[in-house]
């Protein structure tokens, strides 16, 4: 396991030498077995390991039980450990947010706080399959079945290629424990009932499922940085010309119109919306617009299709 993980860590270029890298660890079995793994590997990989557990507050004695493992597990191996928590409920709540995706918000603001090169997260290859299959149910472009990238920014996911089973296998034989978060088993989201229904289904049907959705997520990912490449010329300081785009493949059309707007929202831009912005290269008013989400607007002005508030 651990020359399989040091590879993949070269291969994808996950840190460099001298990193001050914090594991992302809650005390379940994937976090767990990275912080093991990558603390065995430190030398080798050139860098310092410290760890990071964050208390959503939303399971009462619960996450004060993992709070307190970490805590002991972290101490047992002589590693810096960084705690963090909120009102995850209340916040929720606050923002119009599910817990789900306000804890995930919560979490990441409270990781990229901390003083550190890189942030490693134990998501998986499940993780990753699962992420796939909810960007199909919820309809996406080539960008959402691409699934996890090993790396964004200071985010790095040294244990990507290897399945939850892989892991908690890789615990066993190194005698190590972890505690269980009683809502994984719960088939309240959509995740859940993905994780307990549809993954077991699928692997029984082809054992090396997992294995086949890595590879084509990092193929899909090669496509999507090259489509990104061939649109980037479309873009100037000031917008897209229309007349440039009117001439371009639909594919390359999409794709420079969606970087037109990246830098300016959180998450990618629906397929709706980006129809509704090639409606504006063909439209017969040189200063038509388009609503966008966040408050932006696509906006014509003749020859030139910009983003503005």
């Amino acid at each position: 396991m651990h020359r399989k993980v040091l590879a993949w860590c070269r291969e994808e270029a996950l840190f460099a030498a001298g990193d001050r890298v914090v594991c992302a660890v809650s005390g379940g079995a994937d976090s767990v077995a990275m912080l093991l793994c990558l603390f065995r590997l430190r030398q080798a990989l050139g860098i310092t390991l410290c760890a990071a557990h964050f208390n959503h507050g939303l399971r009462g004695e619960e996450a004060q039980r993992d709070e307190a493992f970490v805590r002991a597990l972290c101490e047992d191996m002589g590693i810096e450990l960084f705690v963090g928590g909120a009102d995850v409920a209340r916040l929720a709540r606050e923002n119009g947010n599910s817990t789900e995706t306000q804890g995930r918000l919560s979490r990441y603001a409270f990781l990229e706080a901390l003083a550190c090169d890189k942030i490693a997260t134990a998501h998986n290859a499940d993780d990753n399959a699962e992420t796939v299959l909810l960007h199909l149910m919820r309809g996406s472009g080539l960008r959402g079945l691409c699934g996890i990238p090993p790396k964004r920014g200071r985010l790095v996911r040294p244990m990507l290629p290897f399945s939850h089973a892989e892991l908690v296998a890789y615990l066993r034989a190194q005698d190590a424990a972890w505690v269980e978060d009683s809502t994984n088993a719960q088939d309240d989201c959509a995740r859940n009932r993905l994780r307990h229904h549809v993954l077991p289904l699928l692997c029984r049907q082809s054992p090396q499922f997992l294995q086949h959705m890595t590879r084509q997520c990092a193929l899909l990912r090669q496509e999507d940085a090259l489509l990104d490449q061939l649109a980037q010329p479309f873009l100037t300081e000031a917008g897209c010309s229309v007349r440039a785009l009117l001439s371009a493949p639909d594919a390359l059309q999409k794709r420079a119109l969606r970087l037109l707007v990246r830098p300016y929202l959180s998450q990618d831009v629906s397929q709706t919306h980006i129809r509704a912005m090639q409606s504006l290269l063909r439209a017969e008013c040189p200063s038509a617009s388009v609503s966008l989400p966040d408050g932006l607007i696509a906006r014509r002005r003749y020859d030139t299709l910009c983003i503005v508030r």
